[in-house]
């Protein structure tokens, strides 16, 4: 599997459609966003880490696009003052069926079509499941 695409916000950070390849050079002049675009996903991979970092934002949207073989995987999820609000996974077949694996909104948190009920404060795929 191979992340493909990167996306992320905070109250006053955008970054749209940050498309990767297997080796990745930003370039560009100073204060243009350089260092604040891998820290921006160095945040969001802390998060899905677990890693307990005094300096990782606590209100961002980040969405990670990857491929793999015959099919893409679409992940996003919202923080919100380090509660989880929003997530999703979506499996996206090579002939374009699209295949909804986990669906967070509004308290609600479908997994396969089944509700589950994760603590807010952490993603789904910390989560155990017996």
């Amino acid at each position: 599997m191979k992340l493909q695409s990167f996306e992320y916000a905070t109250p006053n950070w955008i970054l749209k459609n940050i498309q990767l390849q297997e080796v990745n050079l930003l370039v560009g002049k100073n204060a243009v966003g350089k260092s604040k675009t891998i820290n921006s996903l160095a945040n969001a991979i802390s998060y899905i880490l677990q890693v307990e970092d005094n300096k990782i934002e606590s209100d961002f949207v980040t969405a990670f696009i990857f491929e793999s073989g015959e099919e893409t995987i679409l992940y996003h999820f919202t923080c919100v003052d380090k509660k989880i609000i929003d997530e999703v996974l979506v499996k996206i077949a090579k002939e374009g069926n699209r295949t909804i694996l986990l669906n967070r909104h509004d308290g609600i948190t479908l997994l396969h079509n089944e509700p589950i009920s994760p603590p807010d404060d952490k993603l789904v795929l910390h989560v155990r499941r017996d």
